[in-house]
């Protein structure tokens, strides 16, 4: 809203000061138009500047944020684009069918990368902690070609964690990532 009203105002200042500016010297209208665009570019990039920041402080962001990739896409992306009348994304579109999107893409993605295990194998490695309700879990990681997928993890917090336990819980992992397919197991211990 603001950031509209700001460039309709800009235009307007920008469109009058061309019809009533007398050109004597094309070169010099020139320059003044320049440094006159110049001017108001500063003032636009400032405020916007202020509008993101108070977005980051309103909604409690992270400031590291700011770093990530896509967040430094997204404005890279919008400075570059001539979207006049962009309207932004609500919050139903980016929990409904954009997070589907992004879902399907990441499980394409894991099942890009989980064909690969049927020609080179695959290694699982489990460890474990415990959460902030102090419940223990027991992590389940695959990994082939230096990436790690998350495979699963389970809550241990009703069993008694010895060698049978963790036994059982790698034969159902194997069986889930298919046992032709796994190459080696591993167990990180807590020291």
């Amino acid at each position: 809203g603001e950031l509209k009203k700001l460039q309709d105002r800009a235009d307007t200042i920008h469109n009058k000061k061309k019809t009533s500016i007398i050109m004597t010297n094309p070169k010099s209208s020139d320059r003044k138009r320049k440094t006159m665009e110049t001017c108001f570019d500063s003032y636009i990039k400032a405020k916007i500047k202020k509008v993101v920041a108070k977005f980051f402080y309103s909604t409690c962001i992270p400031f590291n944020v700011a770093k990530n990739l896509y967040w430094k896409k997204v404005c890279t992306m919008l400075a570059n684009s001539n979207l006049s009348g962009y309207i932004h994304l609500g919050s139903k579109r980016l929990r409904t069918s954009l997070l589907q999107d992004e879902k399907n893409e990441v499980e394409q993605s894991l099942e890009r990368k989980k064909f690969k295990w049927n020609t080179t194998g695959v290694s699982i490695v489990s460890d474990g902690w415990i959460d902030i309700q102090r419940c223990p879990l027991i992590n389940f990681i695959t990994i082939a070609h230096n990436e790690p997928i998350f495979l699963k993890a389970v809550d241990a917090s009703e069993e008694y964690k010895d060698v049978g336990y963790l036994k059982q819980l790698f034969v159902e992992a194997i069986k889930e990532v298919g046992h032709d397919k796994v190459v080696q197991y591993a167990k990180v211990l807590d020291l």
